[in-house]
This record gives C-alpha cells, structure tokens and sequence, in this order.
C-alpha cells in the first residue's frame, strides 16, 4: 500500500512540475504578445487606441511578470511557493481592474477593500514571516 503511495506520489509530483512548465511557456507568450501590442501601438502612434487599453496591457505585462516570479520560485525553491506571492498578484489583479473598469462606483470601493484586506494580509504575512526566521 505505502508503494502504491509513493507511486501516486511521484506520478503527481511529474505532473504538477510538467503542468507549471507549459503555464509558465504560455505566460511568456501572453507576455510577448502583450508586449508586441503596446510596441506597435506606441511605434505606429496609432490614433484611435483608448488610453485603457494601454493601460490595461501594460498592467497585464506586470501581472505576466508577477505569474513568471512565481514559477521561477516554484522551481528554484524546491517546489516551494511563498504566500506573499500569491497576495502580490492578487493586488495587482485587483488594482489593474479598479484602473482599468471604475465605472460602477461600489464595486470599486468594493475593490478598494479588497486591496486594503490583502494589504493587510501581507503585513502579516511579513511579520510573521519575520518571527519565525528570527
């Protein structure tokens, strides 16, 4: 029973490792592709591109980049992931939708309050982070 586990164990092991890899291939294309718009937008000085659209790509390209610490960490820390990474890309996700669509004021004083939880969390998170290495 135990080999059996430990069979499990390693299949899933393979798996997550293969299934992170390719995340992490078509993040970098994303990002490319991204970055490729907001080139040739700027470049072509094209006149009918709203200034959200700009925005929301380049705070796109930060999140790719965030989603790329993430995966980096996830290799080079033995398959460890800190929390802290998980509540900086959830700021970023949150803060680039209340930039990008602020239409509907209480859904973006819901999201304010979002960022002011996560923010909070990640204050935590520090200090505790900092009582246990000490």
């Amino acid at each position: 029973m135990e080999n059996l586990n430990h069979k499990i164990l390693n299949i899933y092991h393979v798996l997550s490792t293969i299934l992170t890899a390719i995340f992490g291939f078509a993040i970098i294309i994303y990002l490319a592709l991204n970055l490729y718009d907001i080139i040739t937008a700027l470049v072509l000085e094209i006149k009918d591109i709203q200034f959200s659209d700009i925005t929301q790509s380049i705070l796109t390209v930060f999140l790719c980049f965030e989603l790329l610490v993430i995966i980096k960490s996830f290799f080079k820390n033995d398959e460890n992931i800190n929390t802290e990474n998980y509540i900086y890309i959830a700021l970023t996700a949150i803060t680039k939708n209340v930039l990008v669509n602020h239409d509907n004021a209480q859904q973006t004083l819901f999201l304010c309050g979002s960022v002011l939880l996560l923010v909070i969390a990640l204050v935590i998170a520090q200090t505790r982070g900092k009582k246990n290495s000490s």
